[in-house]
């Protein structure tokens, strides 16, 4: 454990590290929501069907330059054969690298995160935990205080096997490319005259 002196000594430090660091004028806590299609294009995923793909984002945004946050997503796809509709939950980190240009802006980045497939076969649920890489680009159109989101991604998808059964189903893993397009709003959650406008 730190000494008396050691704890003081560490907690200036950090203190003065903080105070050392100047607070981004720009910075801004936004909300966005999205919906579009998911179509999974290669790999093991070659011939699954497309669906639905929605997302619910919390973004730390420094509009000179950068964008951050955290992303949970839902996609489903109907079923073949003895399956049922797949559905899947996803946690995901981003970061995007913005671009302005003019009344449009452009960014691009990644995402990266866990997900999880939910499914049944002849009555019987299984599971499948998965992982998530690939690059994201978004198109910002401002109408008023929103704005409008275009959202394109290239995924790397890669599931383990199916738990069921009380157990892994051997040679059930999965991997493969999925492509996610999806347009909706960007709302900003600072309040007016707070630092968070953009200029």
């Amino acid at each position: 454990m730190l000494s008396g002196t050691r704890t003081k000594a560490c907690i200036g430090g950090v203190a003065a590290l903080l105070g050392a660091t100047p607070a981004p004028a720009l910075a801004q806590l936004e909300l966005v929501f999205d919906a579009g299609v998911g179509m999974s294009t290669a790999g093991d995923f070659v011939g699954t069907p497309s669906g639905p793909a929605l997302g619910l984002a919390l973004h730390l945004a420094d509009w000179s330059s950068a964008r951050a946050g955290l992303e949970v997503g839902y996609g489903r796809h109907r079923g073949e054969g003895i399956e049922s509709a797949t559905t899947q939950v996803e946690f995901l980190a981003l970061a995007r690298y913005v671009v302005p240009a003019g009344p449009v802006e452009l960014s691009v980045g990644g995402k990266v995160g866990v997900a999880r497939r939910s499914l049944i076969i002849v009555e019987e649920p299984a599971t499948s935990e998965g992982f998530i890489v690939g690059p994201s680009a978004a198109l910002r159109l401002p109408i008023g205080p929103l704005h409008v989101q275009l959202t394109a991604e290239a995924r790397y998808e890669t599931y383990e096997e199916l738990w069921m059964h009380g157990q892994f189903e051997y040679g059930t893993d999965e991997n493969g490319l999925r492509m996610v397009y999806r347009a909706g709003l960007a709302i900003p959650l600072t309040a007016p005259g707070s630092g968070g406008e953009r200029r």
